[in-house]
C-alpha cells in the first residue's frame, strides 16, 4: 500500500540548492530562475493540494483518540519548530565569517541535534501511526488517481520551467526524485502525519532530515571514487534513525552498497554524503538479505 498523499508537499520543499559552480552574473541569473520554479510550485501547491490535503487530514484526526490527536498536534508543532530552527541556524552558519572547515563542522554538529530531535518525536509518533494505520490505508486507498494528479502536474511544472530555462542548471532532485518518493510509503505517512498544514515558505523550509533525493548524474553514486576532500556518509532507516556513520578522507574510495548494508534487514535505507563544503546528498538503498 502506498502512503503517498503528502508526495507534493515533499516535490514543493525538495527543490533545494543549485551544486553547479558559476560566474558570478550566471549564478544570479540561475538563482532567479529557480526562484521562479520555486514560487510557480508554492502557487500550485496552496491552490490545487494544500486544501485536499487539510480535508484529508482532518479526516485522519478525526479518527483518533483524544489522548493520541493531542500528541500528534503538539508533535506537529514541534516539527515545525525544528523546520525553523534549523533553517534560522544553518543561515547563520553560512552567513558567518568563520573558516570553510569551521562553517562545516558547525553544519554537522546542527544536523546531529536536528537528527536527534526528530529521533525524539518519531518515538512517540510511531505508536500512534500503528495504531492508526488501517485509517491511513483507507485515506491512500481511497485517493490514489487525485496523488497521481499531482505527481503529474509537478512533473509538468518542472518540465515547463526547464523549457522557459533551457540554461539554467536543473536541480538533480526535483522530478527525478518522484518516483523514489512515491515509493516510500513510511516516509510519505510520516510526513503527511507531521505536516502542520501550511505551505513551505522557502526552499530551505523542509523537515531538517528530509534532505532532498539528489542522485549523481547517472542516478547513483559512482562507487570507488574517491572524495576530494573529507567526506561523511550517515545512513538512516526509514523512521529517521541513524543506522551507522563513516568519515572518509580525501583519497579515501567509497565503500560499495553492499559492504553498508551487509549486516542490516532487508528494507529501504537512506545514504546521505556530505562532502567537505557541507552541502549533503541523499539517495535511497534498496537492501535484500
Amino acid at each position: 500500500m502506498r502512503y503517498t498523499i503528502i508526495l507534493a508537499l515533499i516535490i514543493g520543499s525538495s527543490i533545494a540548492r543549485s551544486v553547479h559552480a558559476a560566474p558570478d552574473a550566471d549564478h544570479k541569473a540561475n538563482k532567479a530562475a529557480h526562484a521562479e520554479l520555486r514560487t510557480s510550485m508554492r502557487t500550485w501547491f496552496e491552490r490545487d493540494v494544500a486544501p485536499t490535503l487539510r480535508q484529508l487530514q482532518a479526516t485522519y484526526d478525526a479518527s483518533l483518540t483524544p489522548e493520541h490527536l493531542a500528541t500528534v498536534r503538539r508533535l506537529r508543532t514541534r516539527a515545525a519548530e525544528l523546520r525553523r530552527q534549523h533553517r534560522t541556524e544553518a543561515s547563520s552558519i553560512r552567513a558567518s565569517r568563520v573558516d570553510r572547515e569551521a562553517q562545516r563542522e558547525r553544519l554537522h554538529a546542527l544536523r546531529e541535534r536536528m537528527h536527534d530531535a526528530r529521533h525524539a518525536i518519531m518515538t512517540e509518533l510511531r505508536p500512534i501511526m500503528q495504531a492508526s494505520k488501517e485509517s491511513l490505508r483507507r485515506i491512500a486507498t481511497s485517493e490514489q488517481s487525485t496523488i497521481a494528479g499531482w505527481r503529474q502536474q509537478a512533473a509538468d511544472l518542472v518540465a515547463s520551467w526547464k523549457t522557459s530555462h533551457p540554461d539554467a542548471p536543473s536541480r538533480r532532485h526535483g522530478g527525478n526524485a518522484l518516483p523514489m518518493l512515491g515509493g516510500d510509503r513510511k516516509r510519505a505517512a510520516v510526513a503527511f502525519v507531521l505536516w502542520n498544514g501550511t505551505v513551505p515558505d522557502d526552499a530551505d523550509d523542509a523537515d531538517p532530515l528530509d534532505a532532498p533525493l539528489a542522485p549523481s548524474d547517472n542516478g547513483r553514486l559512482q562507487q570507488n571514487n574517491a572524495p576530494t576532500g573529507p567526506t561523511t556518509l550517515e545512513l538512516f532507516d526509514m523512521n529517521g534513525n541513524r543506522m551507522s556513520t563513516m568519515q572518509l578522507l580525501a583519497g579515501q574510495a567509497l565503500p560499495s552498497d553492499a559492504a553498508m548494508l551487509s549486516n542490516l534487514p532487508s528494507g529501504t535505507y537512506m545514504l546521505s554524503t556530505i562532502n567537505a563544503q557541507g552541502v549533503r546528498t541523499t539517495r535511497l538503498l534498496q537492501h535484500q538479505r
